[in-house]
């Protein structure tokens, strides 16, 4: 599929593992799809989309949990792309959503992810995301720790409970991970000191 502006495409073209070619003019070529007659068409910036290549890794994703988990959620981190159609897809698969906001909440919804499958993730959530969250029943991941008298208070104001996961952070995660990787380690600006939920 491609967006720009409101145009989208959907490029179906099965396997993937032949995409990319060079034409002699030097075209950059994706499923026998000149990139550059696509931009010469639509403009730039163009973003090109393959809905098998997506289906392909969120079957790979699946398969690879199905091996070690009978209950798990795949969600889509909606950041990474608002586009519709992507949402739309993935939701007709059966993934969740991870959203950081009222516009990536309203973007899954209408995408038909149901709220049941949304997870509200983020360090700086406002207030009325969080309220929009509670009323909707949607699993808050509450970060940092200051976070969880706020959505006390909103929860007795509605009148209705919250639901929550604690984002944990301080695992010793030396020699397990990249050194680069450190969101779970010991010193996190994410989370809340797994020493502190034990």
């Amino acid at each position: 599929m491609t967006n720009l502006g409101g145009v989208e495409i959907i490029l179906d073209k099965g396997p993937w593992n032949n995409h990319i070619d060079k034409t002699e003019e030097s075209h950059r070529k994706i499923y026998d799809i000149d990139m550059v007659e696509l931009s010469t068409k639509y403009g730039t910036p163009l973003y090109v989309l393959f809905e098998d290549i997506i289906e392909e890794n969120y079957k790979k994703y699946q398969q690879t949990l199905e091996k070690e988990y009978k209950d798990y959620l795949i969600c889509y981190a909606v950041k990474a792309n608002t586009s519709y159609q992507i949402l739309n897809l993935l939701s007709k698969m059966g993934c969740g959503a991870d959203v950081a906001s009222e516009y990536e909440l309203q973007v899954a919804l209408d995408a038909g992810i149901p709220t049941g499958k949304i997870r509200a993730n983020g360090n700086c959530k406002n207030e009325s995301y969080l309220e929009e969250c509670i009323t909707k029943e949607i699993i808050i991941n509450v970060d940092p720790e200051e976070e969880l008298k706020t959505i006390n208070a909103i929860a007795k104001e509605l009148g209705v409970p919250a639901n929550i996961n604690l984002r944990l952070a301080g695992f010793p995660i030396k020699h397990i991970t990249s050194r680069a990787i450190t969101t779970s380690g010991d010193w996190s600006k994410f989370g809340i000191d797994v020493k502190r939920a034990s």
